[in-house]
């Protein structure tokens, strides 16, 4: 996966995010709430876990993306 894949991995976190109730809440404070999301996936023969983070904003109701990364290789 490179950065040409963006669009995809966006669309895979995005579906993911709307179907998942694994979602953890990290924290609230007077900016939002956060939370984090981890995910499988897989690309080619690879397969990796995938932690995003997710944050609302407070007055908003809807989250935002604040990081997505690699957590580790599952193979």
């Amino acid at each position: 996966m490179t950065s040409a894949d963006a669009d995809k991995l966006r669309e895979i976190l995005l579906t993911v995010a709307k179907v998942n109730n694994e979602v953890s809440m990290n924290g609230t404070d007077q900016y939002g709430c956060r939370y984090t999301l981890d995910v499988s996936v897989v690309w080619g023969s690879r397969e990796a876990l995938i932690r995003s983070a997710w944050k609302i904003k407070a007055g908003e109701e809807f989250p935002r993306l604040s990081s997505c990364y690699v957590l580790r290789g599952v193979s």
